[in-house]
């Protein structure tokens, strides 16, 4: 087969993936901020973070002892499957009386949000394992990372316009049913996610690779306490390691704060919701591909990959610095379209220059590692400060941007000590 063939049935998964994300985070969203509440967000996270420990630990195995196409197949079926129970339970609670389901609604929409997020953290290594025995040179190049990228980002945001479009015509046809409605988007995922299986089996066969499971292992076998070691032994990767931390702690954190404005100053009500998140996804997946194709890699190239990592923080830092003065959701929604779009375009690509440094056996391991368990770490110890702040219900969102301002500032630190040390 020939590389063109292989790279069309490696980015056609990655395509689906990014359409599964993009209508996902607009039914995640919309019913984490009208049935769950923006004050139990931090619950939401907390339990992602502390269940992907277990998730990166399974991918350590997956990566160092099996094909990376035999595990997506499993994850996407799986995926599917739990999608559909998903939606089955919203059926029933949203039928029934609301009085009496409002509390196992807010689980089930926290169950989803949660299978949602370890979900497409799996894939999305699992899809990197695949792509990496498929094109080891190009991957180590980086030219493989920013196509696989651009694809899931195509996808998000025909997913997010997807989603846009389709809410506000079934609801004039069933204008009483809106989070029914709202959804049936979680249909759509579900077969995103079982188009790919056959897709990415195709490609593992037309490539050559065994798709069997247990008969295909082709690597020593490593665990979570081999990649532990590997990180105290490596300077550079202790400094990743609190880069990523530092990393986590502040997307949550910002997460947490969008969803604490939204509910404050969103207009419309939950219908109005569906188009302010499908508008947002857009943009935001939009800008990041922009900065992708055209952006990310001219900086790359004159100023180094450390210049990279540095850009992110450093905006993070004025942006919030800006909040404090003017809360404004227009303000915090520009911000949050810079965050992910520079993280996804510019951040993530240097951070991925640097673990191409590594050894192909070592960088299956401690990429989920630092960028699963590290960044979780994070994400967990400012999940379980964020709950403090329901003993402190009148606590002004100035006082937790305050906060925020000085975990950014940490961030920046970090990443310019990393650069001199790398220097």
């Amino acid at each position: 087969m020939n590389n063109r063939s292989r790279l069309g049935f490696a980015l056609a998964p990655a395509l689906l993936l990014g359409l599964t994300y993009g209508l996902g985070q607009i039914v995640r969203d919309c019913s984490l901020t009208c049935n769950v509440g923006f004050r139990l967000s931090p619950i939401v996270f907390l339990l992602i973070s502390l269940l992907s420990f277990g998730v990166v630990s399974l991918l350590i195995r997956i990566v160092s002892r099996f094909v990376a196409c035999c595990w997506w197949i499993g994850c996407a079926g799986g995926g599917a499957l739990l999608i559909l129970v998903f939606r089955g339970l919203t059926f029933l609670l949203l039928s029934g009386d609301p009085s009496t389901g409002k509390e196992a609604l807010q689980a089930v929409y926290i169950g989803f949000y949660v299978v949602l997020e370890l979900l497409f953290a799996l894939l999305w290594n699992n899809l990197f394992g695949f792509v990496r025995r498929l094109f080891p040179d190009e991957v180590k190049g980086g030219r493989m990372f920013g196509y696989v990228s651009a694809c899931v980002l195509v996808g998000s945001l025909a997913g997010a316009w997807l989603g846009g479009e389709l809410a506000p015509i079934l609801m004039r046809s069933f204008p009483d049913r809106f989070e029914q409605i709202r959804d049936h988007l979680m249909f759509a995922m579900a077969a995103s996610l079982l188009l790919s299986i056959p897709i990415l089996a195709a490609g593992a066969r037309a490539s050559g690779a065994k798709t069997a499971g247990p008969g295909t292992k082709i690597e020593e076998s490593f665990g979570l306490g081999t990649a532990w070691s590997w990180v105290k032994s490596d300077s550079r990767m202790k400094r990743m390691a609190w880069i990523y931390l530092l990393t986590g702690s502040s997307a949550i954190f910002m997460d947490y704060i969008f969803y604490w404005v939204i509910s404050q100053q969103a207009e419309g009500g939950s219908v109005g919701l569906v188009g302010f998140f499908s508008n947002f996804y857009i943009y935001l997946s939009g800008m990041t591909l922009l900065l992708l194709l055209f952006g990310a890699g001219r900086l790359s190239r004159r100023f180094g990959d450390t210049a990279g990592l540095l850009i992110l923080p450093a905006v993070l830092l004025l942006g919030t610095g800006g909040l404090l003065a003017f809360v404004n959701l227009r303000l915090l929604s520009g911000i949050r379209i810079m965050e992910k779009s520079l993280k996804k375009s510019i951040y993530e690509p240097s951070t991925e220059s640097l673990f191409q440094q590594l050894d192909p056996e070592r960088y299956s391991v401690l990429r989920p590692v630092l960028d699963g368990f590290s960044k979780r770490i994070g994400e967990a110890a400012i999940s379980i400060a964020l709950l403090g702040f329901l003993l402190f219900p009148d606590l002004p969102i100035r006082a937790a941007l305050g906060l925020l301002l000085f975990i950014q500032a940490a961030w920046l630190i970090a990443v310019l000590s990393h650069r001199r040390s790398a220097r």
